[in-house]
């Protein structure tokens, strides 16, 4: 499974990110994630606790790419909110699959089968 682990202190290094930067996201993830820390609170007050609390541009990023996952995203990503698929999308999707393929015998997105 996915887990936080860090900061990824190089790499910002590299994209020249400054120091205090990287400190304001380093502090951030220890209240967010750190297993160390205390988490009595439930991460969305710790994320408004945060955001009130903290005026680092990339931390606010953070914290607004978080919380926008989290309360408005399918599955944790905020872009899939967007999507609008219908089923007749998903069986165009699979009639085209059918005739590029030549080898499954249903348009049905649920038993998509493979020839032998």
């Amino acid at each position: 499974p996915a887990e936080v682990r860090g900061v990824n202190a190089e790499g910002l290094k590299r994209w020249q990110i400054p120091q205090e930067d990287i400190d304001a996201l380093t502090g951030a993830y220890k209240i967010l994630f750190a297993k160390s820390a205390d988490h009595d609170e439930p991460f969305l007050t710790r994320l408004d606790l945060l955001q009130k609390t903290n005026d680092n541009s990339h931390v606010a990023y953070l914290c607004d790419f978080l919380r926008k996952s989290l309360q408005n995203g399918k599955f944790g990503r905020y872009l899939e909110s967007f999507r609008h698929d219908s089923r007749s999308d998903g069986d165009h999707y699979f009639k085209k699959q059918n005739t590029v393929l030549g080898e499954c015998n249903t348009t049905d997105p649920s038993r998509v089968t493979g020839g032998s």
